[in-house]
């Protein structure tokens, strides 16, 4: 499946279930990665410690993943980036707690030097648009962060075929005490 103009999702892992968080955009023939988790195993796995989303189909399509970004310093979020962000080989984007987190995740497995992590902070020209051809005309921008979104990342992304889109994190409506 190689995307066209259109803007293409493709869950590997995570959606419909908690855990192991990982998602592809495509447009233009060039994927990103959003999320690299994973996931604990419990009693339906004798012997199973963690689980994975099944990258198959993004390995077979390595040259055309422009890289991964990583939304927050979840495990199942940031787990399987020690595992797999070798061979997938690409650049890593993060807010600056979630890559204090994952670079310590990468040197706890003696990768840290041969993995490209990037820090996004809040306010800058997304690193990700620092070479325009190589995201294939994609632009995406962090918007102004107050105190509370920046607990709660946020990203406006903007392609040829959508225009604009524009994704955030919205608080759970939070539950009232019983007196």
């Amino acid at each position: 499946m190689i995307p066209g103009k259109e803007l293409l999702f493709c869950a590997l892992g995570g959606s419909g279930e908690i855990g192991m968080n990982v998602n592809l955009y495509g447009c233009q023939g060039k994927w990103l990665m959003v999320d690299l988790g994973m996931t604990f195993s419990g009693n339906e796995y004798p012997g199973v410690d963690l689980v994975f989303a099944d990258l198959e189909f993004i390995e077979n399509e390595r040259e055309k993943l422009l890289g991964i970004v990583l939304t927050h310093a979840h495990e199942d979020h940031i787990g399987a980036v020690p595992y797999f962000a070798q061979e997938l080989g690409v650049p890593l984007y993060a807010t600056p707690f979630t890559a204090k987190l994952v670079a310590a995740k990468l040197e706890e497995a003696g990768i840290l030097d041969e993995i490209e992590l990037n820090v996004v902070h809040d306010l800058e020209i997304s690193t990700l648009v620092r070479s325009a051809s190589a995201m294939s005309r994609w632009r995406t921008r962090s918007p102004r962060a107050t105190r509370w979104s920046s607990r709660r990342p946020m990203a406006a992304s903007s392609t040829p075929a959508t225009g604009s889109l524009t994704t955030s994190r919205r608080s759970a409506p939070r539950r009232r005490r019983r007196n």
